[in-house]
């Protein structure tokens, strides 16, 4: 191999290179940025006419899994604390009633969003798989 051949496979090795760093910056800008937009969009309160249909077909106090009004009181406040922007206190009520009645799954549900709002991603995956 000439001195000329390894001088280019050199300064393809170092285009190659910075390509590919550029890449990995893309990857992890965008990743990042796609993160922010889910944190952002599970933080919004639901639109009105959306809060307006669930208090029509279900009543604001209970879930499919709240057999007595203890159990509803305490999902209720959860769902207070996340509504007034206190995800992580929601998150701990709601894990609190799920170690007592870990088959409700709507509790479950709300417990992965509000886990979610809260930054915390691998409990959100833990509560919504």
């Amino acid at each position: 191999m000439t001195a000329t051949t390894r001088r280019w496979i050199g300064r393809l090795a170092r285009v190659l290179g910075i390509v590919l760093l550029c890449a990995l910056v893309l990857a992890a800008w965008s990743w990042r940025e796609e993160r922010r937009r889910v944190v952002s969009l599970a933080q919004r309160s639901p639109p009105a006419w959306v809060t307006r249909v669930a208090s029509e077909t279900r009543p604001q106090t209970t879930l499919a899994g709240a057999r007595d009004s203890a159990d509803a009181a305490i999902l209720h406040r959860a769902r207070a604390d996340y509504g007034a922007g206190h995800h992580a206190l929601a998150l701990v009520t709601l894990e609190d009633y799920l170690a007592e009645s870990p088959g409700d799954d709507e509790a479950r549900f709300y417990a992965g969003v509000a886990a979610l709002a809260a930054g915390s991603g691998r409990r959100a995956l833990e509560h919504l798989q």
